[in-house]
């Protein structure tokens, strides 16, 4: 299923990171290719799809283009406006995959928000001078910091999509980590309390053997 479709229906902010990691490794392998670079040219909700797993991937190679080769962007028409990078919009302006990574980020910011960062104008009004939004939403500053920096207006400011693979790894790490220490936290819980119930058991069982030993001593003195 497209992206797009769940988007649609209201369901823009389900699995956001796993949306954030699968298409950046996307990027990360096409930008790596080992031959030339691949450049995507219109990365968009509409161009990722959803398997039945939950896993996303990108889609829709018509007019992607090997980094280096002798080629330009014709027309406004190479892309999907709202998604294009403002370098996009000079005059024969070359492909890049900073681009790639300028829609990767408006894409995230839709994802996120539920709208495109510059509306039908895309780039070209940043290019003009339009700030990029900021993003009211109740989301990690970390993740706000990544889609800001994508959307930098100068493409060398702008991480590479091996950068964005390797922030979400040390991010996941990071939970792991945070949810081991919780763990163990709990189960150290845990244990202190029954080994308190045990300690009260205990002392409970040696309070009634000493009550019985003195009621035996005292019967025993009685007798005599």
């Amino acid at each position: 299923k497209p992206l797009i479709r769940l988007m649609l229906y209201g369901f823009h902010r389900i699995k956001e990171t796993i949306a954030f990691e699968n298409v950046a490794a996307g990027l990360e392998y096409l930008h790596s290719y080992p031959e030339k670079p691949v450049i995507h040219q219109d990365i968009k909700p509409a161009n990722v799809l959803i398997d039945s797993n939950g896993n996303y991937a990108i889609t829709d190679f018509g007019i992607s283009v090997k980094k280096d080769v002798d080629c330009y962007y014709e027309d406004a028409n190479s892309g999907t406006l709202v998604y294009m990078a403002p370098e996009r919009f000079n005059g024969n302006a070359t492909p890049l995959p900073e681009s790639d990574i300028w829609a990767f980020g408006a894409t995230l910011f839709e994802i996120v928000t539920g709208d495109v960062p510059f509306g039908d104008e895309g780039g070209l009004a940043q290019a003009n001078g339009a700030p990029i939004p900021n993003i009211g939403q109740a989301i990690p500053q970390e993740i706000k910091k990544l889609i800001y920096a994508c959307l930098d207006k100068n493409p060398a400011k702008r991480p590479s999509a091996q950068d964005i693979v390797d922030f979400i790894i040390r991010r996941r790490l990071k939970k792991d980590r945070l949810k081991y220490i919780i763990l163990t936290l709990a189960f150290a819980t845990v244990l202190f309390k029954q080994s308190n119930i045990l300690q009260r058991l205990i002392n409970k069982s040696v309070a009634q053997d000493t009550i019985k030993k003195t009621h035996r001593e005292t019967n025993k003195n009685k007798m005599i």
